[in-house]
């Protein structure tokens, strides 16, 4: 829809129209993790000026204010795609530019919240001070509670945010106040969003570590379901189902089955095993390889790295894995001049990228490859597997090779 929008009103719309029409787009962007072409819309629209009083249709026409207005937002939002791409430092003096801005003109902007939180993710990720992010957090999350009773949508990202902030503060009561709160307004909303699925992994990470791993279960299979609804191929299902093929495996090993009136989405994703789920995964990542963040691009890695144990004890699948990934960080540029560069990089756009280097290194140089130096790689390169690691068992892979050689065994 805003595809044909977009040509239409290059053809014969009005300029202001477009303009906010390649912002819409650039934003559905990112929340897709297409943050590149995200950047690219942002700028089409940032380039685009003076434009306000070239309209003299009285029912068309907008005022200068509306459209200062519509830049600031644009310039806002810019900056998510911006932290998410690494670029923590021009996000943050943009921000700052903004906010000096809409004082100096005593403008109150509708999105003076987000301006707020997005200070937040600075400091969150780029400079790695979670109580810095989460004053932020707190002043977004006050100066948008007045929304509560008309939007109670509006808040859920920074109830996720200040939430995490908890979580990784290890105030674990205060975080679970925090999220429940994000996934009781999704649910009640009943508002398909990235936001709310985003809530539903945050609650199963912490159920997670109080080892309630149905639950776990119940709350990805609710997300997954919910990214769904929302559309395919979006960057975000690659956490959600490696975050399930975890919980699966874990599953498994205890013996654990579904209680009485188990949803349906549950009971057909217990029937499938750890390598089907590792099937899904990968095919997530096919339909959107050409827009992956570095998150992304890490976790395709890390999943033909689970491949390759997942299949340890049969050496034609196993090799498979690894000739696999070793042409998927081949096949792309960004991922190869990562794994493949000596150069300190660790704080920059590929930080987690380059945690798979020395698996890379070990993959291509080690003939015969022992099942403990992968797992020891893995916890290095896999974020949920150094959740299992700290909060459940570093024997999780070593449990599970020893559980299907049983099972070969008859």
């Amino acid at each position: 829809m805003l595809d044909s929008a977009i040509d239409s009103l290059k053809q014969n719309g009005v300029r202001y129209f477009l303009k906010c029409a390649l912002v819409r787009k650039a934003i559905v962007l990112f929340r897709q993790g297409d943050h590149p072409h995200s950047l690219e819309y942002f700028s089409k629209a940032r380039s685009m000026t003076a434009i306000s009083e070239e309209c003299t249709d009285p029912f068309l026409k907008v005022s200068k204010l509306q459209e200062e207005e519509e830049d600031l937002t644009a310039e806002i939002y810019e900056t998510i795609p911006m932290i998410f791409s690494g670029n923590n430092v021009e996000a943050r003096e943009q921000l700052n530019q903004l906010r000096r801005k809409l004082k100096e003109k005593s403008f109150d902007h509708p999105e003076l919240s987000t301006l707020l939180n997005n200070i937040g993710l600075t400091c969150q990720r780029g400079n790695k001070d979670s109580r810095a992010a989460l004053k932020w957090y707190k002043k977004a999350y006050l100066e948008r509670r007045h929304l509560e009773k008309i939007c109670p949508e509006s808040l859920v990202v920074m109830l996720n945010n200040i939430g995490m902030i908890h979580y990784e503060l290890k105030e674990l009561d205060t975080a679970k106040t925090y999220i429940r709160k994000a996934v009781e307004i999704g649910r009640r909303s009943r508002w398909p969003h990235s936001n709310t699925a985003l809530a539903f992994v945050h609650l199963s990470i912490i159920n997670f570590k109080e080892k309630n791993f149905m639950e776990t279960l119940r709350l990805l299979v609710e997300a997954d379901t919910m990214m769904l609804t929302i559309g395919r191929n979006y960057e975000f299902r690659l956490r959600i189902t490696e975050s399930l093929l975890h919980v699966r495996v874990i599953i498994s090993q205890l013996g654990l089955t579904p209680g009485a009136g188990e949803s349906e989405d549950v009971e057909r994703l217990l029937k499938k095993s750890a390598a089907d789920i590792l099937r899904d995964l990968l095919a997530i990542g096919s339909t959107v390889k050409g827009h992956l963040s570095d998150e992304g691009h890490s976790r395709m890695l890390a999943a033909y790295e689970h491949g390759i144990i997942l299949h340890w004890n049969v050496l034609e699948e196993r090799e498979q894995y690894k000739q696999e990934l070793l042409h998927y960080a081949h096949a792309n540029g960004w991922v190869r001049s990562v794994l493949l560069s000596n150069k300190d990089i660790t704080r920059s756009k590929s930080e987690q990228l380059v945690k798979h280097r020395p698996l890379y290194d070990y993959l291509v140089r080690t003939e015969d490859l022992q099942l403990s130096e992968v797992t020891r790689h893995v916890f290095d390169t896999c974020t949920y597997c150094a959740i299992v690691r700290q909060y459940y068992t570093d024997q999780i892979w070593s449990n599970h090779v020893q559980q299907q050689q049983m099972v070969a065994r008859g």
